[in-house]
């Protein structure tokens, strides 16, 4: 479980939340994994749209105000992408993102996470 946190700035991206977290308790590599997401394999990060929302809602304490739902809303860009996908596509990508759970690569329709694939450039 994490201890410490930064509160995210206005309109501040998961990523930047974790790259603060790194410079704050200089910790990086495996060690910063294992903290943020306990022991699931590495993923490749991605900026726009970050997977396993639901299992860092797990990792954080109660007292703290992030969530799941609170993250895909206020920092990822999902809302800016939203409106230019089907609803039912959309609320794919929005399940794709808080899914805690650890699935291969040909498990996971990937499309829906990646942008470029998105159809939006």
């Amino acid at each position: 479980m994490l201890t410490y946190l930064p509160l995210p700035k206005p309109d501040e991206l998961f990523y930047s939340i974790l790259a603060r977290y790194t410079l704050r308790c200089a910790v990086r590599g495996k060690a910063f994994h294992e903290i943020i997401f306990g022991d699931i394999p590495p993923s490749v990060a991605q900026v726009d749209l970050p997977r396993r929302l639901d299992l860092f809602e797990s990792r954080v304490p109660a007292c703290h105000p992030l969530s799941a739902a609170n993250l895909l809303e206020d920092n990822t860009l999902f809302p800016l992408y939203a409106p230019f996908l089907p609803p039912v596509r959309a609320e794919e990508l929005a399940a794709d993102m808080k899914d805690a759970a650890q699935r291969s690569h040909a498990d996971r329709k990937s499309t829906r996470l990646n942008s470029s694939h998105l159809g939006i450039s």
